[in-house]
């Protein structure tokens, strides 16, 4: 029984949504018709168009982008908007559309000003200010059209609005300038192999790959470390005795410059160069078990290209000092050599190519 009524309830109340939803309409649903109006009779007015004005938090799609904003939002309200039965003629649908419009309008000027605003405290002010502006410019056209009787006046107020909507910014990703600072982190994995006579000793490598980026402007600093895992092919000495077979295990941690040589939204390329230190540790296989090791510290070159696959934008006016942000998320293909030279029979390139994921976030300012 009680299942019975949750699902009563719960039907009750998808009805009720819907049928609110089949009630309001938006002004980019199409322009105003008799059936968005109830019928009446009056003897003070010719018709009223309720409406509701305001903001709310969104989230938007546009391609692969995604924008976090506080959204403008302007509709009317059909089964509270009416027409007095005599007056039923396109003179005053045109002069309601022309309010509509007048809605519209307004709707735009608070949604760039919501886009551009320095604190969220200042949210509530600036929607109670553009709605009184709102209200204000209805009652000056109604009282300059007679309520919709002076067809003349209702063409003049048409085309001034449709001018001001064209002009009018729309609810698109509003023009933006990319801060001089961003920061970043990526993981991946790859494989690398030996040049000289380090291929000689060490199998190649199965790697995983951890970094954070730095940026400013153009310039990226990375910090990376890469762990991989190989095998000793051949006997060797290096400090201790290595021997064939034996697991061995590679560390590199490095810190590189690179540059934006290409920065669109589609792709990002950056060849850097840096330092590093090379690290390769094992143990042996026989009783008793000593650790093995040999460091160097080398140089390492390399390229890398972000392929952007997705774009997260905030622009929701910041709260103390949260920033309003961009992130970027894509693959990232990592091609990198360290030169290592620890001994006259421990020297070559270790050559990898990693591929992880990339998630890239840049302070921004919306344009004025």
């Amino acid at each position: 029984m009680n299942k019975l009524l949750c699902l009563f309830i719960i039907y009750i109340i998808f009805i009720n949504e819907i049928q609110s939803q089949d009630n309001i309409k938006y002004w980019n649903e199409g322009n105003l018709t008799w059936a968005d109006f109830q019928e009446k009779s009056s003897d003070n007015e010719v018709s009223e168009l309720f409406y509701n004005f305001g903001y709310s938090s969104k989230k938007q799609k546009f391609g692969d982008t995604t924008l976090s904003r506080l959204s403008a939002y302007c509709y009317i309200d059909k089964n509270l908007s009416w027409i007095d039965t005599v007056f039923k003629d396109d003179q005053y649908l045109k002069y309601n559309q022309v309010i509509f419009n007048i809605l519209e309008l307004f709707r735009r000027n608070l949604q760039y000003e919501l886009d551009r605003l320095s604190s969220i405290s200042e949210v509530q002010n600036k929607s109670q200010m553009v709605y009184s502006k709102l209200n204000s410019e209805i009652k000056k056209y109604k009282d300059e059209t007679e309520q919709g009787d002076d067809l003349d006046i209702i063409d003049l107020w048409d085309s001034r609005i449709t001018q001001e909507l064209k002009m009018a910014s729309d609810d698109r990703i509003p023009a933006f300038t990319d801060r001089n600072f961003g920061y970043g982190i990526n993981l991946g994995f790859g494989s690398g192999f030996f040049t000289n006579s380090l291929s000689n000793y060490f199998s190649p490598t199965i790697n995983f790959i951890v970094g954070f980026d730095l940026g400013y402007k153009n310039s990226i600093l990375y910090l990376n470390a890469t762990l991989a895992s190989d095998k000793v092919k051949n006997n060797f000495l290096a400090d201790n005795y290595w021997s064939s077979g034996q697991r061995a295990d590679v560390a590199i941690i490095d810190i590189s410059m690179g540059q934006a040589l290409i920065n669109n939204q589609n792709i990002k390329f950056s060849p850097f160069f840096g330092l590093g230190i090379t690290e390769f540790t094992s143990t042996t296989q026989t009783e008793p078990k000593t650790d093995l090791r040999f460091v160097d510290y080398n140089y390492l070159f390399g390229l890398n290209l972000d392929v952007k696959l997705k774009t997260t934008i905030s622009i929701i006016p910041p709260e103390f000092t949260s920033p309003r942000v961009k992130f970027e998320t894509g693959i990232r293909i990592k091609l990198y050599v360290a030169h290592v030279n620890y001994n006259m029979d421990l020297e070559g390139n270790s050559i990898n190519l990693t591929v992880g994921i990339n998630r890239f976030c840049n302070l921004i300012r919306i344009n004025k």
